[in-house]
Order: structure tokens, then sequence, then C-alpha cells
């Protein structure tokens, strides 16, 4: 496959619990702030900073088009419930549906804080995209965080022209300034290793908690033909030629909610529903399109009810990542039916930045498109049409959505109804 260099905007996010700005900012090459301090070197460049007590963001890019981006947790996990192997583990997770896992370390940075990096190649529509996911625990002794949280900085390079080597050089320079390490968890991987060294993994066991799943579920199900588009705003997907879709609400973005529903039908009879098609801001609940799945999964497979359940993991002819959770069971009169849920992660750089311009967001927040169908008779296949339109997704990032403008258009004439007498509850009132 070619190697290209692909244009991408990522954004610096940093959470701060203080109450003030963080004194963010980015001079000589150095991206600092009151707890931590980065130094890339020449040839990067700002394109957005904004410091606040709530969030700080910020766009960089290098003259190479190299992308960084940044989250730094300051008081969000509890070292308890989440630390860095599991962390590493959802990154591998996110990195195997689009990409190939190349290397993988535990490390030390050059002053001792605990970290991982994991090297990965980007498939976009048939294109490899270097990559790298990097995530430190900056916790130190001078943390201000809640007992029993800790300071997680996640980074990740995309579209990066640098070799292994040198992003795990830049990335041992991080420097956490509140004070010394003061790591929240031990971990076995970083015993005996110095400030600066690194412990590399065996990135060629790479698992999945998801279940493996053929791209065709059922062997009889046909190859289904997708004839025409459908397009609402920035959202689109293909249907089958006599394929009918209903519009409960078009796609739009309400303060940090996008929120669309369709009903699609094979045909303009309206007698076979295929799924219904939701998008929405999926926030302050699954923080990935992982643990959505593996909650669905999860959930069906600790019912008691009798039923075969598998997953699929997908990528949409656009490059978007989906995976499918499909529960197959006997019916009382209908035989064989199947329950789904389908979704697809239509995130952009574009949508998250217009997310983040509201008040209290999430910074896990994505962007989900959900299909979900029950009780689908095996025979008739609507799992199959539905996961085909669900592949051609698509989100078209230069179209910014608005509300269109109200117009009253009067329709027939009304029969004028008499209203005799008043209704009244405390200050409300109405005739009847």
């Amino acid at each position: 496959m070619s190697k290209f260099v692909y244009p991408f905007f990522c954004f610096i996010f940093v959470g701060f619990l203080h109450g003030n700005d963080t004194n963010l900012r980015f001079e000589g090459g150095v991206l600092s702030n009151d707890f931590l301090e980065f130094d890339l070197g020449s040839g990067w460049s700002e394109t957005l900073l904004s410091d606040s007590d709530l969030i700080v963001s910020a766009t960089l890019m290098s003259d190479s088009f190299d992308s960084l981006s940044l989250i730094a947790n300051y008081d969000t996990y509890s070292s308890g419930l989440v630390y860095l192997d599991s962390l590493l583990e959802n990154a591998e997770l996110v990195a195997q549906v689009t990409g190939e896992i190349k290397n993988k370390q535990f490390f030390l940075t050059n002053e001792g804080h605990q970290a991982f990096i994991l090297h990965y190649d980007m498939n976009l529509v048939g294109t490899e995209v270097n990559s790298y996911a990097i995530g430190y625990d900056g916790t130190t002794s001078g943390y201000q965080g809640t007992s029993g949280n800790w300071l997680y900085v996640p980074v990740t390079l995309s579209n990066s022209s640098m070799s292994f080597s040198e992003v795990l050089a830049l990335a041992k320079g991080m420097r956490f300034t509140e004070g010394s390490p003061a790591p929240a968890k031990s971990m076995s991987e970083f015993d005996g290793l110095s400030p600066g060294q690194s412990n590399e993994q065996d990135a060629s066991n790479e698992g999945s908690d998801l279940d493996d799943l053929t791209s065709n579920p059922s062997p009889t199900s046909p190859t289904v033909q997708l004839d025409r588009s459908f397009t609402d705003g920035p959202l689109s997907f293909s249907v089958p030629q006599e394929a009918m879709i209903e519009v409960s609400q078009s796609y739009a973005e309400l303060g940090p909610m996008a929120q669309a529903s369709y009903q699609p039908y094979a045909n303009d009879q309206e007698s076979v529903f295929l799924s219904s098609i939701m998008a929405f801001t999926v926030q302050f609940s699954h923080d990935d399109l992982d643990q959505w799945a593996a909650h669905y999964q999860n959930s069906w497979q600790i019912s008691e009810k009798d039923a075969t359940v598998t997953t699929e993991r997908f990528v949409t002819d656009s490059g978007f990542a989906g995976i499918a959770v499909l529960r197959e069971k006997e019916a009382p009169y209908l035989g064989a039916v199947r329950d789904f849920y389908i979704m697809v992660d239509l995130s952009t750089a574009e949508w998250r930045q217009r997310y983040e311009l509201n008040q209290h967001t999430d910074p896990n927040a994505w962007l989900g498109v959900q299909f979900s169908g029950f009780s689908n008779p095996v025979a008739e296949d609507q799992f199959a049409t539905s996961l085909a339109i669900a592949k051609s997704l698509d989100f078209d990032s230069s179209v910014i959505p608005s509300i269109p403008t109200f117009s009253e258009n009067p329709g027939s004439s009304v029969a004028t109804v008499q209203l005799d007498r008043s209704f009244t509850d405390g200050p409300l009132s109405f005739s009847v």
C-alpha cells in the first residue's frame, strides 16, 4: 500500500478542576501549562489555543503535516478502576479496528513517570497512515486532585512522518511540573526500569474481548444491492432501490447533542421494517465504540434466554469504525429470529470542534449512529440489509448543519369549532 501525508487536524483538550485557567501556552516549540511541559521542538505551529476554567483546548500541526492530540484528565480516573494496563488494551482494540499494530512498549519518561506507547498503521480507504498512541501517569508529589484519582495524559500522533524511535524519544521528554513522580499504581512491567528506559511488549498476540464473527453471519444471506443514496445534511448512506426512508427527525446539532432518526422500509408499502436508525452524541456513558459493544454483548450473554450471541467489527466504505452485536434465538410461531444492534462511530475533527464549543461537554464524547432491530425472521435477513446500509455511512465534514427557517404552509381549511366553556388549572387555562 502507498504511504502518503493525510492532512488531519487534531485537538488538545486539558480538563482542569482548580476553577481558573491553566496558563496554557505554546512558545518556542514548547506546549505548557501549570502542570505539564511538552517540548515538541521546531517545526510545529498552533492553530487554536483556548484556556478556561472548564476546558483547555489547542490544535497543533507540524510543517510536514504530522498532527498531535493530547487529553489531560487531571482528576477523572480512579487508579482502583482503570490504569495504564487497561488503557493500553483499549487503545489496542481501537487500533485493531482500522489497522495493524506494529509495536508497543511500557517505558519511564526521562523524569521517571510511567507510560506506554503503541505504534500502529491505520488503514484509511486503502492507504496506510502511520499512527501512535501514548499514555502517561503524570501524577506527582504535588498532585492536587481527589485522593485515589490520578493524572492521565493520552497523546496521539497521526499521519506521522516520524519513526518509532523518534516518537519514543519525543515521548520520554514529557515533563510534569508539580513535583516528583508519584505513580498511582505499581505495575510489574516497570520493575527494574530506570528513567528513560522501556520494556518492549509482544505485539503478536493481540486479542479482543469481543467474539469473532465472519463478515457474513448467515451463510445463506444474499448479497445486498444498494442502488441509491440518501443524504441528510452531513450524513449520508445508501439503500436498495425499492426502499423507503421515513425521516422522524432530520440531522441537527442542538448544543452538544447531535440527533437524527430514520425508519427504513424494504418497500414503499411499508410492509417490511428494516431497522431503526438513530444518530446521537454518545456522552457521559460509553467512552468508545468497544465499551458500547461490550455492554450490549454482555447484557445478552448473561440473559437467561437461550440464544447465540456473536459480534462483528467492520469499517465503512469511508473508513469509519463500526461494530455489530447479533443475537439469534427461537421465537414461538416465528422460528429462528434475530435481534441486533449496529453502531458506527462517525466522529470527525470538525464535528468534535463544534461539540467542544458548548459548555459542560464530555472529553470522551463521540458521534454514534445506531441501528437496532428485534425479532427479525432469519429468512427475511433484515440484519444483512441493515449491515450493508451501515457500511455505506459517511459524514461530510465540509457540511455545517443548520436548522432551516420555519415557514408557514397552510393546508386545507379546517371547520370552525365552537368552544363554549373554559377550564382552569392554576395559571393555565384553555377552552373546550
